[in-house]
């Protein structure tokens, strides 16, 4: 769903039910941790290992920027949970220690207000003060100057933390009121000075964790799609022209930078032309609000804004109109829960009934509730040399905490022998367009896609002269010189 509804983020979810010991918690049954980022922003790394924080590592203006989201439980007056709170403080100022040149942002559900001068409040500010970090919320005026309301209580719990001598960077820094927030907490957003945001959407890879299905049926948007993508690969043609191919080191590049732009170019040119053709998006927020949006939410979600309304123009706030909010709240939250309950029902129902009528089809989703498991993307490096290849299949079969026997040594040997007898090996092979284009039209549809995310329509839709010259030239460079990594035989008399 977050997918869908937020198709310019990448999501990086990890959920903290433990299924193996379900019977033995209690409480909220979907909590996790959970991360929106901009496909804008290449993200370097993710990590989900604390259970009070997350940390996910972006590159922000050529630099890496350092966010940990963090969620502090509050204080029960228990020996356990103070102890926590401090082992949490404590990694957080590992964290800051370990990137010291870096920017890092601390945000989150920190359960501690600034102005009280209980246990946990004391600890935070000393923690504060010591690392010499700020607030944001209070670098700004704020009309709302509280982030977490219970009837008459009123408190400021929830802060974004920066070095104070990356405060500059703080453009400003707004604590939201929002008549259809139905948490009881308000959201607070902060906005760093930055100019490479304002670049085009860069998807990467290596990080992008959901598959968006394009309409590759609808005409206008394949011919389009086709007509995008000659401009993009433009760039990748230019870098062609002023490669010398005799060079091994410049072909060498050339491959990298074909197997790493590539899939960019193909990836930008259908969303740009899914979004300037206005596809996709419009089509799920209609059937979203369909579903899960009643005319009594609807009715709701109106007089709680008409209420909101009343309480930022009038002079002296009326409890009973914040009585009538908190009690439109309770009532949405019922009716949306409801909804989706009824939504999930349906689908039960369909599944069972498809049980007795199509077994197949029947497994065929139930393999796929049980491949979807909790990913944390660790970004590894993209520099794949031959070497680091023939290292990974010799090391493949060897022991690590032993001596290896005779067999996995010979399985060295040959990998090794086998490597060295292909590395200046000439291959002969002429390439031709043709050829490239015959292979791209015996592609088959509907097939799955690989790491890259692209599946077979890229290619089939996408087929102009600028792509085939880039696979021809890619093909040719690649069987001419051992520059990227080499093919291995899995068996040697083959």
């Amino acid at each position: 769903m977050l997918v869908d509804r937020y198709p310019d983020f990448n999501v990086y979810f990890q959920s903290d039910m433990e299924l193996i010991n379900k019977n033995k918690y209690h409480g909220r049954p979907f909590g996790g941790k959970c991360w929106l980022i901009n496909k804008k922003l290449e993200v370097l790394s993710c990590d989900f290992d604390n259970p009070n924080f997350s940390v996910i590592k972006v590159k922000y203006e050529n630099h890496a920027l350092t966010l940990a989201g963090v969620w502090i439980p509050y204080n029960n007056g228990k020996k356990k949970r103070l102890l926590n709170f401090r082992s949490t403080i404590s990694a957080l100022e590992s964290l800051m220690e370990l990137n010291q040149s870096e920017k890092v942002i601390l945000l989150g559900d920190w359960n501690c207000d600034l102005s009280r001068k209980r246990k946990f409040d004391i600890i935070f500010k000393k923690f504060i003060n010591d690392n010499d970090l700020v607030s944001c919320t209070t670098l700004f005026y704020n009309q709302v100057n509280y982030t977490y309301m219970k009837g008459n209580y009123y408190l400021n719990i929830d802060h974004i933390l920066v070095r104070r001598s990356d405060s500059n960077n703080i453009t400003d820094c707004t604590i939201g009121f929002d008549h259809e927030n139905l948490s009881d907490h308000n959201p607070v957003s902060c906005f760093l000075q930055s100019d490479n945001l304002n670049q085009a959407p860069v998807d990467h890879a290596y990080t992008h964790k959901s598959f968006h299905h394009f309409d590759w049926k609808n005409l206008l948007f394949t011919e389009n799609f086709k007509q995008n993508l000659s401009i993009k690969l433009t760039s990748i043609i230019d870098k062609i022209r002023g490669t010398n191919i005799e060079d091994k080191s410049e072909v060498c590049n050339l491959l990298d930078y074909i197997f790493n732009d590539l899939p960019k170019s193909m990836l930008k040119a259908a969303r740009e032309t899914e979004k300037n053709l206005g596809l996709g998006k419009g089509n799920y927020t209609k059937r979203f609000k369909n579903e899960l949006r009643s005319s009594e939410i609807v009715e709701l979600n109106e007089e709680n804004k008409e209420l909101y309304d009343h309480l930022k123009h009038a002079t002296n706030t009326s409890p009973s109109v914040k009585s009538k909010i908190r009690s439109n709240k309770k009532r949405l939250k019922h009716l949306i829960r409801k909804a989706q309950f009824m939504s999930e029902l349906k689908n039960i129902i369909k599944l069972d009934r498809m049980k007795h009528f199509d077994r197949n089809k029947f497994w065929s989703i139930i393999s796929r509730f049980k491949n979807k498991k909790a990913k944390v993307n660790k970004i590894q490096s993209k520099d794949l040399t031959a070497d680091k290849f023939k290292s990974f299949y010799a090391e493949l079969f060897s022991h690590t905490d032993k001596p290896n026997t005779q067999e996995q040594e010979n399985i060295k040997k040959e990998v090794n022998e086998y490597f060295n007898s292909i590395q200046n090996r000439k291959v002969d092979f002429i390439v031709t367009g043709d050829d490239v284009e015959k292979s791209i039209s015996s592609l088959s549809r509907g097939k799955s896609s690989g790491s890259d995310k692209l599946c077979n329509e890229f290619y089939i839709h996408g087929i102009c002269g600028n792509l085939i010259c880039v696979l021809k030239i890619s093909i040719k460079t690649s069987l001419a010189s051992i520059s990227r990594m080499c093919g291995i035989r899995k068996n040697m008399e083959t």
